[in-house]
């Protein structure tokens, strides 16, 4: 919608580019938003040491996005930037805890196989 049709966010003709710059990132992000809540509501319910990994997944991402911020602000990227920086946020929260979550199900099923002897 932001595409074609920006003036349903905004009558001033004058941000109707910057609205259109920033649609494809709002859309990524939100594509990304489910599995992110979803991974991380699962490891919220699980052992506590599920709940330590989370809060280091969640300070390292904060700092690599600040990084992709500053980046973005010293490159003069504008909103686009910022925008491609809440994506990259939104990739990394549900990237960590869905790598964890496959790797220790994977480790339970292959704790489960019987010794062969």
């Amino acid at each position: 919608m932001a595409l074609n049709f920006p003036w349903i966010f905004t009558r001033d003709a004058a941000v109707w580019p910057l609205v259109q710059s920033t649609a494809l990132p709002a859309f990524a992000a939100l594509s990304v938003s489910g599995v992110m809540e979803i991974s991380e509501g699962i490891l919220l319910i699980g052992k506590p040491a599920d709940n330590v990994f989370l809060l280091r997944s969640m300070v390292t991402t904060l700092l690599l996005v600040n990084v992709a911020l500053q980046t973005s602000h010293h490159m003069s990227w504008g909103l686009s930037g910022v925008w491609w920086a809440l994506v990259g946020f939104y990739l990394l929260r549900a990237v960590q805890p869905v790598s964890h979550i496959i790797r220790h199900t994977l480790q339970a099923r292959v704790d489960e196989i019987p010794d062969a002897h």
